[in-house]
C-alpha cells in the first residue's frame, strides 16, 4: 500500500565542531511508517472518534429526511391504493400511480401528498441516524 515517512534531520557531514543548534543531541528519531489501509496510524489502530460517530449519525438524519421527503408521496399513493381495493368507497378510483398523483392534486390540493409526513420523518430521521452511527461504529 502507499506508505509515508516522517522526514529525518540531514546529517552534518564534515563540519565537525559545529553543533546544530536546532537539533536534539540525541539520535535522530526513526521513520514512523504510516499506511492508507490502516485509516493513517501508526501500528494499525482503528480510530473511533465521538466527532466521526457524530457525524455520521448526523449524515443518516439527513439522508433518512431526504429520502422520506421526497418518497412520502409515493407512499400516500400506495395507501390510496391499498384502502381502494376492494372496498366501495367515495375516494375514486385510480387507474394507476400517475393518474392517482394527479387526482389527489386536483381534487385535494398538493399538501395532501404529504398528509401524515411528520411522524414518518421523525422515525426515518431517528432510524436512519441510529443506522449510520451503529454501523460506524461496530465496523
Amino acid at each position: 500500500g502507499f506508505a509515508a515517512r516522517a522526514p529525518t534531520r540531514p546529517h552534518s557531514g564534515g563540519m565537525q565542531g559545529h553543533k546544530d543548534s536546532s537539533a536534539p543531541d540525541a539520535e535522530p528519531a526513526k521513520a514512523k511508517v504510516v499506511s492508507a489501509e490502516d485509516g493513517g496510524k501508526a501500528g494499525g489502530e482503528k480510530s473511533k472518534t465521538r466527532v466521526n460517530l457524530s457525524s455520521n449519525a448526523i449524515a443518516g438524519t439527513i439522508a433518512g429526511f431526504t429520502s422520506s421527503s421526497l418518497t412520502h408521496p409515493l407512499d400516500v399513493v400506495k395507501t390510496r391504493f391499498q384502502v381502494q381495493d376492494g372496498v366501495r368507497s367515495k375516494v375514486p378510483k385510480y387507474r394507476g400511480t400517475a393518474h392517482a398523483l394527479v387526482t389527489i392534486v386536483r381534487t385535494e390540493g398538493p399538501l395532501s401528498l404529504y398528509a401524515g409526513l411528520t411522524p414518518n420523518l421523525l422515525g426515518s430521521t431517528i432510524a436512519w441516524g441510529t443506522y449510520f452511527y451503529g454501523y460506524n461504529y461496530l465496523r
